[in-house]
């Protein structure tokens, strides 16, 4: 029998997403509060030992990176208007690449990274000094933020609800909290369940339905005021064809469209550069030609009910 680490409630007998491997009993969601929970619980000191050499980064070619940063800062100007020179940090900044964006729009950022291979990447390439750590439920800035972005990190977070509420305490009155997470009410999680691309076990520790977010919102004193949810190609590929098959597209997919380092920075000799992301144009026709209508597809909005991604924007009242 397993409890919600949020509010104690006896969770069911059965998982929503089962683990096939074996190492865990599953995700299972807690009717009360609605968090979807890996059980059982890991350690501080496990989930840290994930992420504090190699991170959680996926080397994307330069044009793909791109395009979901620009989506996104131009979201963030329509919610709260042009930087003139505002406070914009990132939390799990990984390489830099949010950040880099964002100061040449205009905006003052500053980031928190794990990984030394991030904190690394983002000196040598954008001259970014990364704070290397952690985000805590103690964790303060040394000034407010006006945006707080936290893309696909706080489904690796043990305590969520007590994060999400540092985020906002993090932010001035009227400041933004932007999050991206898997959505684990979409079609893609309820069909493929165990075989869901955004499993992830042990990385991915939470789940949050959609009320989640107003729940939490409303505790800490704060208002969802935008969702938008995204379908991943990947995902479609898992639904439309067997496994075997599905396998192997991944890996395909997967070796087009970045470079994993196997090393870490410690592995590597001193003056040996961090590895830098490839190029679309660098790639065989064949490999570019998928990753660019792959890309197409990935950064379409699709409706809720179908989304294996969200982005979620709280604005903190007051």
């Amino acid at each position: 029998m397993h409890h919600c680490p949020q509010c104690g409630s006896t969770l069911p007998a059965e998982p929503l997403l089962p683990d096939p491997g074996g190492r865990f009993d599953g995700h299972f969601a807690c009717a009360s509060c609605g968090l979807v929970s890996l059980m059982p619980v890991q350690t501080p000191d496990e989930i840290a030992a994930l992420y504090t050499t190699k991170g959680n980064v996926e080397l994307l070619a330069a044009e793909e990176a791109r395009v979901p940063i620009e989506r996104r800062l131009d979201r963030i100007a329509a919610l709260v208007g042009p930087p003139d020179g505002r406070l914009l940090v990132e939390i799990g900044a990984g390489r830099g690449d949010f950040l880099a964006a964002a100061q040449e729009r205009g905006w003052r950022v500053a980031g928190i990274e794990p990984a030394s291979s991030g904190v690394e990447a983002a000196r040598h390439r954008f001259g970014i000094d990364l704070e290397r750590g952690i985000f805590t439920p103690d964790s303060t800035l040394p000034e407010p933020a006006d945006v707080l972005c936290a893309w696909d990190v706080l489904e690796h977070c043990l305590e969520p609800h007590r994060i999400l509420e540092a985020m906002l305490r993090a932010v001035r009155p009227g400041g933004l909290v932007l999050l991206a997470v898997p959505h684990v009410e979409g079609l893609p999680a309820r069909l493929l369940r165990s075989r869901w691309r955004y499993r992830m076990v042990p990385k991915h520790v939470h789940f949050f339905p959609r009320r989640w977010f107003d729940d939490q919102a409303a505790r800490h004193g704060a208002a969802v005021v935008d969702v938008q949810p995204f379908l991943k190609a990947h995902a479609a590929v898992q639904a439309l064809v067997p496994t075997r098959a599905a396998r192997r597209v991944r890996r395909l997919m997967k070796a087009a469209s970045h470079v994993s380092p196997d090393r870490s920075p410690a592995a590597r000799a001193p003056s040996e550069p961090s590895p830098e992301p490839v190029r679309l144009a660098d790639m065989p026709p064949a490999r570019r030609a998928v990753r660019q209508l792959v890309l197409r597809i990935n950064q379409r909005p699709v409706p809720l009910a179908v989304a294996d991604l969200i982005d979620v924007a709280l604005r903190r009242e007051g």
